[in-house]
């Protein structure tokens, strides 16, 4: 979820995004609009274990399985922050 405060927004123009709305597809995890409730935190862990589950997929190409590794790792950072 997003705050919305233009003055905070990581994707907003004046911090390197191209639009006067916040764009919702370049959000990032350091934003401070990021808002989190309790049934977000409940479901990283299952995303996590889900991603992990792809990325050992013998179907998946080495880059992309480190990339949903590294999702992985991340998402259980926020899990544990939360």
């Amino acid at each position: 979820m997003c705050n919305c405060d233009r003055e905070r927004a990581l994707c907003h123009p004046s911090c390197g995004g191209s639009n006067e709305a916040p764009s919702l597809d370049r959000c990032r995890s350091t934003c401070t609009n990021i808002a989190r409730t309790d049934q977000h935190g409940d479901q990283m862990p299952a995303a996590a274990e889900n991603l992990r589950m792809r990325a050992m997929s013998p179907m998946v190409p080495e880059p992309m399985a480190e990339r949903l590794r590294s999702k992985v790792e991340h998402l259980e950072e926020l899990a544990a922050q939360h």
